[in-house]
């Protein structure tokens, strides 16, 4: 059985999205992000500091539509398609 990644942190921005930090490879963290209670995409941190730089930027209250998913595709694309499932 696979054991469920620990919650380290979560972050709530408007229109029902959610962010939760979870614990992924060491000291690279996954960001877990939610649209009305529904995963829309994870995204892993290439590296430490990534993954601090992920947090500084949801603590500065940067939208995290604007991040992509590592490919060039906008994080706003799969919320939108969360969404409206």
């Amino acid at each position: 059985m696979k054991k469920m990644a620990s919650i380290i942190r979560t972050w709530t921005q408007e229109e029902g999205i959610e962010i939760q930090e979870v614990e992924f490879d060491d000291d690279r963290h996954a960001f877990e992000i939610y649209v009305d209670g529904k995963n829309a995409i994870t995204i892993h941190a290439a590296t430490p500091i990534e993954s601090r730089d992920m947090r500084a930027d949801l603590d500065a209250g940067d939208d995290v539509r604007d991040w992509e998913d590592g490919n060039g595709v906008s994080v706003e694309s799969y919320i939108t398609r969360a969404g409206s499932d």
